[in-house]
């Protein structure tokens, strides 16, 4: 690829977008019916208290973004319950 005046642009590595949506499409992450099976529950919640507190799933991933925040309602096919 050139710039206006001809010369060539290096190709810059991008960051892969959707990567959180990605990861919950994967898992099946959905609304759960049934309130003994789902995330408020699973061995894989964790919480960080900020102003508020978010929820977070292990198997997705952790950032300070809210594409990573999860539902404690809903459930992937990973869930294994807290004991």
């Amino acid at each position: 690829m050139k710039d206006l005046f001809g010369n060539e642009i290096p190709e810059v590595e991008t960051l892969k977008k959707g990567y959180y949506a990605e990861q919950k499409r994967q898992l099946e992450y959905k609304k759960s019916f049934n309130k003994n099976v789902c995330c408020k529950v699973c061995k894989h919640l964790d919480f960080h208290r900020r102003n508020k507190i978010y929820y977070k799933c292990e198997l997705i991933g952790f950032s300070l973004s809210s594409a990573s925040d999860i539902k404690t309602s809903f459930v992937c096919k990973k869930f294994e319950e807290n004991k």
